[in-house]
């Protein structure tokens, strides 16, 4: 749980004045003109969806200031804050706040100060979701206030002055709670003149009140870009996106559990990327790490994927002007990488080594630590001589080959833009553009496969039974289909279709299946859908069904 603190003021719909928003409900009245102003559960809904969607990702006290204009005009500040005691600036128990919640207060042991608690009114859960408890709002503004001071104990006490009846000049005692009164004496209602009421009741300034939130209860949304997206054996789905519109950090890697709650989140992780398509690219090593790589950045990131925790950072910045010399590998060398099944990294790499006066890229394999070695075992002086020539001349060592011409335990390519992929039994998947190859993890070609119909903008998932998928952007469709690719690469097809031909997919581009064979299809701007093994459809965000309806709306206006 965690506190989100909430600061707002509007004019009042009459004078104008500013008018104090210090607790979530319904009416509140000008201590000005006495004008009623009212605020519906869906207005109260508009004004906290930044607040609920953002700073949950922010840092403990940091918060930020917004202006929503329109039909009324607010000033907001929002933020992420535990819930304090703001006479003495300090956290409360809320643990002890919680278990005496129904007394509807909290008392600051060092003051004796009151400060109000409850639950959260049935009436605004759709307005606050994940959130349990309020905590801070004005005592006076809550629908149960009943007006009696001693309720308020001394941190909303008022003194009590001496007013003289206008009929009878008898005394009487107020506090100012209410601007009517029936004099003891004579019993004639009077109405409290204007400067003693407002000298009784100064125009409230707006003061900070809590959401005491749960976290670990939400779906994870973005608003922003993906940038790549793996899931493990557990059905644990890893994100590297772009921060949430009002965050101002340079990275975010969040690891969700299957139904797409937070397992926990990192940010401030000192991994800023700054060419496009240098963006942070996801992986899952057999150390129970995830890698986070990016060809900006000279080392890579090694988290937990426990919590999160950085485990180390390996690799370094090569210094040495031959790059081919280095023996410890700088990962802005880096074309695309893998985890590869024996604990070590597939890599292949440009490292400005030529052959016929042309650059070339190489397969490379590194360790734990980066350190350099040749593909498929060719650094084994077991397997150097005559025969170890031999495998040379057909392996296409002796040359760079265009990736159409690649051929078994392949360790250079003259194309640049190849994707790796490792599938769970250990296969090797070689994407680029429009072809693919797929390798036993011996490093010998199984099957070249074409892809005709579209592209493919993300990797390849192979599962444990050697079958390959892809999410292919159509020609000319504003949609994805899954395709399926039998173990020995002679049967494939659609495994999911798009919503223009009846299925259910639509710009999502991104794949990630879980070892439970759970398939997650995701995009940019939140979109994501979640099928079963068997292709059934479980989940679709709102981003994702608000993008099929309007392909939907869309494709009809055409048929008519």
């Amino acid at each position: 749980m965690i506190g989100l603190c909430f600061e707002a003021d509007t004019p009042c719909s009459s004078c104008s004045r500013p008018l104090a928003m210090n607790a979530l409900v319904e009416t509140i009245v000008c201590s000005e003109c006495l004008t009623v102003n009212k605020f519906t559960v869906e207005g109260w809904k508009n004004l906290l969806e930044d607040m609920f969607k953002s700073a949950p990702t922010f840092r403990e006290n940091e918060g930020q200031p917004s202006s929503i204009m329109g039909g009324r005009n607010y000033q907001i500040m929002y933020g992420r804050q535990n819930p304090k005691f703001l006479d003495t600036k300090t956290y409360m128990d809320m643990e002890t706040a919680v278990a005496g919640a129904e007394t509807g207060k909290i008392i600051n042991p060092q003051t004796q100060v009151a400060y109000s608690i409850r639950k959260l009114p049935e009436k605004f859960a759709s307005a606050c979701p994940n959130v349990h408890y309020i905590i801070g709002e004005d005592f006076t503004l809550l629908p149960n206030y009943t007006g009696q001071s001693e309720v308020l104990d001394n941190h909303h006490k008022k003194e009590l002055v001496p007013f003289t009846c206008p009929n009878c000049a008898g005394t009487l005692q107020i506090d100012g709670s209410v601007r009517t009164l029936k004099c003891q004496f004579c019993s004639t209602e009077s109405y409290i003149p204007d400067e003693t009421w407002q000298k009784m009741n100064p125009t409230k300034s707006k003061e900070r009140f809590y959401f005491w939130y749960d976290e670990l209860t939400m779906k994870f949304e973005w608003d922003s870009d993906l940038h790549d997206c793996i899931a493990d054996e557990e059905g644990t789905l890893y994100l590297s996106v772009d921060p949430i519109f009002g965050s101002d950090d340079d990275l975010w890697i969040v690891a969700l559990n299957p139904d797409l709650t937070i397992k926990w989140k990192r940010n401030q992780l000192k991994f800023k990327t700054h060419t496009g398509g240098g963006e942070a690219q996801l992986g899952l090593n057999t150390h129970g790490e995830l890698m986070v790589w990016s060809w900006d950045r000279n080392t890579m990131l090694l988290l937990s994927k426990k919590d999160g925790l950085e485990v180390k950072r390996i690799g370094k910045k090569n210094e040495d002007p031959d790059k081919a010399a280095t023996t410890v590998f700088d990962f802005t060398m880096t074309r695309h990488l893998a985890g590869n099944k024996d604990g070590n990294y597939f890599v292949y790499a440009i490292r400005d080594r030529q052959a016929d006066g042309k650059t070339y890229c190489e397969f490379l394999v590194l360790d734990p630590e980066a350190n350099i070695s040749k593909p498929w075992g060719l650094d084994d002086p077991a397997k150097k001589g005559f025969f170890g020539s031999l495998k040379k001349a057909f392996s296409g060592i002796g040359e760079a080959p265009y990736f159409e011409k690649l051929k078994n335990r392949p360790t250079r390519c003259r194309n640049y833009d190849v994707k790796i992929s490792i599938g769970a039994d250990g296969s090797y998947y070689l994407l680029e553009h429009h072809d693919l190859i797929k390798l036993d993890k011996n490093g010998e070609q199984i099957y070249f496969h074409t892809i005709t119909g579209g592209y493919v903008m993300h990797k390849v998932v192979g599962d444990a039974e050697g079958n390959a998928y892809y999410l292919m952007n159509e020609d000319q469709k504003d949609t994805t289909v899954l395709i399926k690719i039998s173990p020995d690469g002679k049967n494939f097809g659609p495994s999911i279709k798009g919503i223009m031909d009846g299925g259910k997919l639509c710009e999502e581009n991104m794949l990630a299946i879980g070892g439970n064979g759970t398939i997650y299809c995701l995009g940019y701007g939140g979109r994501i859908r979640i099928f079963n093994p068997d292709g059934t459809l479980t989940y679709a965000s709102k981003e994702s069904l608000e993008e099929e309806e309007d392909l939907i709306k869309e494709k009809k206006e055409m048929e008519d």
